[in-house]
């Protein structure tokens, strides 16, 4: 069962370096924010400016990209994509590389790690609304495949989806995403249809979106049942 009180939880089977570990950025070739602190001395026109430019991964890369990276960067608009990431010429190249693996494939792995890559390209450049309906695509394509062996696939794109629209400020419904997660948790049985690590996304997507929800600091100090 979780462990509660004394402002810390810890979830079957992650130890706390695992867990420490799934909170950070991935280290996949995605994952360009080398320094975190970046925004910590800026001034607050300097933060302005910059935050509608997400630099944050959606976790996309490991599962969808990574694997497939070599296949599609044989193909001249990827390859070119993959260099100029991400930019607006990114989603250009992008396009026209899912519409070539979509006439022979669609809803193959290549085609799969070409739309997730345009879906962290619009995230980052905080085209937040065409991230969504990219990652819609990609649902629709991963629930249709009968074929996919990409473990936890579906849950990589609650997670996806849960971050664009935090991103966004529409916090309740990226509570709404992790807790569609969460809700499979069996507390009794410890038993999830997920790994641990997703669990952990998911419980921390919920907890950061409540806070950022909330009012007062009174509500963020209120004792209440994690799960609810």
């Amino acid at each position: 069962a979780l462990s509660r009180g004394h402002g810390s939880f810890r979830v079957p089977g992650v130890g706390t370096k695992a867990f420490r570990g799934s909170c950070r950025s991935s280290g996949g070739p995605l994952a360009t924010l080398s320094n975190p602190r970046a925004f910590s001395g800026d001034s607050v026109s300097n933060a302005i400016e910059r935050l509608p430019f997400s630099k944050s991964s959606l976790g996309l890369d490991r599962s969808y990209i990574a694997p497939n990276l070599a296949a599609i960067r044989q193909l001249p608009e990827v390859d070119t994509a993959w260099t100029q990431f991400p930019s607006a010429s990114t989603l250009d190249n992008l396009r026209r590389g899912s519409d070539i693996f979509a006439s022979f494939n669609k809803g193959g792995s290549e085609y799969l790690a070409v739309n997730a890559m345009a879906a962290e390209c619009q995230h980052r450049l905080g085209l937040y609304n065409e991230a969504l309906h990219t990652l819609d695509e990609l649902s629709l394509q991963v629930s249709k495949s009968d074929t996919l062996t990409i473990p936890n696939a579906s849950d990589d794109i609650v997670l996806a989806r849960a971050k664009v629209l935090w991103t966004q400020g529409e916090f309740s419904q990226s509570q709404e995403l992790c807790e569609s997660l969460i809700a499979d948790y069996d507390d009794l049985q410890e038993s999830f249809p997920t790994t641990p690590l997703h669990l952990a996304a998911a419980m921390t997507g919920k907890a950061l979106s409540q806070l950022a929800a909330m009012d007062t600091m009174d509500q963020a100090f209120s004792v209440r049942d994690y799960f609810r």
